[in-house]
């Protein structure tokens, strides 16, 4: 029995917590993401905001599944100061990180990282899941942020390159990610 067997795969997943650019399918997009990452038998990874991730942990509860936030608080009375949220939330990881450290721990915990619809910090988690050699799946909406990733690969080594993909559809999305992480 390897170690695959025994744990569940986690998927990360990273957006924008301010959604006024999102799109007005956004929320629907979210939901059925934390859908498709329950059918597919994985654990959702949020960085612990409001906006894109905590709308997939909608989905996820809805779907009877697991979602570990991660938060850049030290402890409980830090998160509610930050206002950070606490619903749709199983799991709720105090890391004492900021947001940077919070950052690099979505990367280094998920077998493969999420982008839905983002803005700066987005960009700054998929750019670390990349320079980490993690997986990323980008997924295509009405919002930009593929468009900005896709820039910014233009000026990337090939190696990171190799290690990003972008879908349109949530599900061929989550399919291609589980694929790849089973295939590593």
């Amino acid at each position: 029995m390897t170690e695959r067997d025994i744990r569940k795969i986690i998927v990360g997943v990273t957006g924008a917590s301010h959604t006024e650019k999102c799109g007005l399918h956004a929320l629907d997009e979210a939901k059925q993401l934390g859908k498709a990452i329950v059918e597919a038998g994985a654990v959702l990874l949020i960085p612990s905001k409001s906006g894109f991730p905590l709308w997939v942990s909608m989905g996820v509860e809805e779907a009877g599944g697991t979602t570990i936030a991660l938060s850049p608080a030290k402890d409980e009375l830090e998160h509610d100061t930050l206002q950070l949220p606490k619903d749709f939330i199983s799991v709720l990881l105090y890391t004492g990180l900021g947001e940077s450290g919070r950052d690099i721990l979505l990367s280094r915990m998920s077998d493969g990282l999420v982008v839905g619809c983002g803005n700066a910090g987005s960009l700054r988690e998929a750019s670390i899941a990349m320079t980490e050699g993690s997986l990323v799946g980008v997924l295509k909406g009405d919002w930009h942020t593929d468009e900005e990733i896709t820039a910014l690969l233009t000026e990337s080594p090939e190696s990171y390159k190799d290690k990003i993909f972008f879908e349109e559809s949530v599900d061929e999305l989550i399919k291609h990610l589980l694929k790849r992480i089973q295939d590593k």
